[in-house]
């Protein structure tokens, strides 16, 4: 029985549980955004919604004839708020082996992107060395160097990339560790070799979750490729120990394959994991074999928003919205944004571009719709309820009811109007029965993002 079908199980009896919102006596403040089709009970007339895409700053604005692209890899905000940022500098116009894939170092510092200085001896590129690991001099076996991912422990920084480690053996995923993410010591050989080198990594207390590219025997592909007789979907590993070992790679268990209402050309080329509320979700870099390009790499992509309660599970309610970026790299907050560190979309006025992306925070998807639906059901009466509204040109009912979905007697609706953020409930929470869900009920043109609940420890 596979690590992940045991997992699964886990979560098929878990899911019985969560149709609940525990709160211990010990919770304080919590933000529960929506997140999935199962947050809305007896819903009528609306449904959840991905939020339009801002844009933040640009970081690295590619001049038309720069052959250099900066693809974001990993971020890590420091306690200041300076935003660290490893990104792969490729450049295949240079002359040296050695300079045409290279991990270099930015820092968004004070909303500016800059470039620390790492050595006093130049690149080969001119102008400050900010470079933090450079590749084998040996052709990798399969791939390159690729997948740079890092995550924070107790001494600093790990990470996991993928390279040749010498001259008699297979590429695969290499280990290195930094005290403050500038200067990386490698660890000699690989923790795995199974291919695809396509990988993206989330630490969660003791244990690592990989999302690893995996290649699945595709002989009939519609339009061979690059890799001409597989298909590319998702999978999971897992290691306990800070990298060092990992589960199997299983290619006929993975976490995300495309089905039957997909283009029948997609693939699941990589997928970036990151919390929400107390869930998780995930964008999906969907790729598809371009027919024009016959045994050669496509450019054909789409990007998809997924959501999961545990990370293992994925549900995809937001297939046919294309969000038209990608990054591998976990997102960052400031100043009430979530932001992430991506490259301008193919076929764009901003290709090569690398600059920021994301939503407001908690804020990434909304209900809306003229009807109503109700909350899962709050295990313990919360000391406060706001609800996360926008209700500018609409508005917005809200009925406190018990776990069977009856009005609580002796409570009165609240009606919010001309809204822009969090409203605080103002009900007497002496009356509130002690499980507790709420009926919403929207006017057209309104949202609603999520909850804010509070619970004073008890003494």
């Amino acid at each position: 029985m596979s690590f992940i079908y045991q997992l699964r199980h886990l979560v098929a009896w878990f899911s019985l549980v969560i149709l609940t919102i525990p709160m211990s006596r010990a919770d304080s403040e919590i933000s529960l955004p929506f997140l999935e089709p199962a947050d809305l009970i007896e819903a009528e007339g609306v449904e959840l919604r991905v939020q339009p895409v801002e844009q933040g700053a640009v970081l690295h604005d590619k001049l038309p004839a720069s052959s250099v692209n900066l693809t974001p890899q990993a971020t890590y905000q420091q306690a200041d708020g300076t935003v660290q940022v490893w990104y792969l500098r490729v450049d295949y116009a240079d002359v040296e082996y050695m300079d045409k894939l290279v991990f270099c170092l930015g820092e968004i510092r004070d909303g500016k992107w800059t470039l620390p200085e790492l050595s006093s001896e130049p690149p080969a590129w001119g102008g400050v060395n900010n470079i933090v690991l450079r590749r084998s001099p040996i052709p990798s076996t399969w791939g390159g160097m690729t997948a740079l991912q890092v995550v924070p422990d107790e001494n600093g920084f790990q990470m996991l990339y993928w390279d040749q480690p010498g001259p008699d053996a297979k590429a695969g995923a290499i280990r290195a560790f930094s005290s403050d993410g500038r200067d990386w010591k490698k660890l000699p050989g690989t923790v795995f070799t199974d291919y695809n080198d396509c990988f993206t990594l989330r630490r969660e207390r003791d244990t690592d979750y990989l999302y690893q590219q995996a290649l699945v025997p595709w002989p009939n592909k519609p339009y061979p490729d690059s890799l001409y007789a597989y298909k590319r979907v998702i999978v999971l590993r897992t290691s306990t120990d800070k990298l060092a070992t990992w589960t199997p790679l299983d290619i006929n268990r993975p976490i995300l394959e495309p089905d039957d209402e997909d283009e029948p050309t997609t693939e699941f080329y990589s997928l970036t994991t990151f919390r929400y509320g107390r869930g998780y979700a995930g964008l999906l870099w969907k790729y598809y074999a371009d027919p024009n390009r016959p045994r050669k790499h496509s450019a054909l992509f789409k990007y998809e928003l997924v959501v999961s309660r545990d990370g293992i599970e994925w549900l995809r309610p937001f297939r046919n919205v294309d969000l038209r970026f990608y990054s591998f790299a976990e997102p960052f907050y400031q100043q009430g944004k979530m932001w992430f560190v991506t490259q301008g979309a193919h076929h764009s006025e901003q290709e090569g571009y690398t600059l920021l992306k994301g939503w407001k925070q908690n804020r990434m998807i909304a209900v809306e719709g003229a009807g109503s639906f109700r909350t899962r059901t709050f295990e313990h009466s919360p000391e406060s309820i706001e609800l996360d509204v926008e209700t500018s040109t609409g508005w917005i009912k809200v009925i406190p009811c018990n776990q069977a979905g009856f009005p609580v007697p002796g409570l009165d609706p609240i009606t919010i109007k001309n809204k822009n953020g969090f409203h605080r409930l103002s009900w007497d929470t002496d009356k509130l029965p002690d499980a507790l869900s709420l009926k919403i009920m929207l006017s057209a043109e309104t949202k609603v993002y999520g909850i804010k609940i509070k619970q004073t420890s008890a003494e």
